[in-house]
C-alpha cells in the first residue's frame, strides 16, 4: 500500500471524516493520541484493556516498550488490522457491539468487524480510526493520564478522536553483518 501524508481535513457535510489514509501494508507504528501529554495507544501488561499511557520507549523492561507497537495490515477495501507486535493480540471492540461507549480491548484475530479499521485525515497529521462497526477509537473523557480507557464512540471531532500513526524503524528480512564500533575487525557470529 501507499502512504498518503495527512496534511488537510476533509468533511463530509461536517459530520464525519470522509478522507482515506493508506498507511504502508505491514507498517509497525506506534500511535500517538491527540489528547497531547505525550501518550500513545497502549496494551495493558496485566489484563485485557487498551488504554493510553506516556511513551515507554526508554522503559527498562521490553514489556512495556513493545505494548505501544502495532502492526497495521491491510485486508482490503481500505480495511486494517491493528495488531501489537508483542503479544499478537488485535485491537477488538468487545462483543463487536457498535455502541456509543464500548470497551476496546486486545483479542484473539478473527476478522471481524470490530476488528478492522479505517485511517481517515483529520489534518494536521492526525487521522481518525473508524471501525467497520462505524464508531471511532476515542480515549474516555478525553482524559490525558496513563491508564485511560479508549473506547468506540460515534464521531466528534475532539481530540480524544484524534490519533499520529508513527512509523518504527524495523528491519526488512535478508543477511546483516553486526560488528563492532570498538574493533572494526570483529562481527558478531551465530
Amino acid at each position: 500500500g501507499e502512504t498518503k501524508h495527512l496534511s488537510s481535513c476533509s468533511l463530509c457535510n461536517g459530520s464525519v471524516a470522509s478522507t482515506i489514509i493508506y498507511p504502508t501494508n505491514g507498517g509497525v507504528y506506534k500511535i500517538a493520541s491527540g489528547v497531547g501529554n505525550n501518550m500513545y495507544l497502549d496494551f495493558a501488561c496485566t489484563n485485557t484493556n487498551v488504554q493510553i499511557y506516556e511513551n515507554c520507549d526508554n522503559h527498562s523492561d521490553p514489556t512495556f516498550i513493545i505494548s505501544q507497537y502495532f502492526k497495521l495490515t491491510h485486508v482490503g477495501d481500505g480495511w486494517y488490522s491493528i495488531i501489537n507486535i508483542g503479544n499478537g493480540k488485535c485491537v477488538d471492540i468487545e462483543n463487536t457491539n457498535p455502541a456509543s461507549g464500548t470497551n476496546i480491548m486486545q483479542w484473539d484475530y478473527y476478522q471481524n468487524d470490530g476488528q478492522l479499521y479505517r485511517f481517515y485525515d483529520a489534518g494536521d497529521g492526525y487521522c481518525y480510526i473508524k471501525s467497520k462497526l462505524g464508531t471511532y477509537a476515542d480515549v474516555a473523557n478525553g482524559y490525558s493520564v496513563n491508564n485511560t480507557n479508549v473506547w468506540a464512540y460515534s464521531f466528534n471531532g475532539s481530540n480524544a478522536q484524534k490519533w499520529k500513526l508513527l512509523p518504527v524503524r524495523t528491519v526488512n528480512d535478508g543477511n546483516y553483518t553486526i560488528s563492532s564500533e570498538v574493533l572494526d575487525d570483529m562481527v558478531v557470529d551465530v
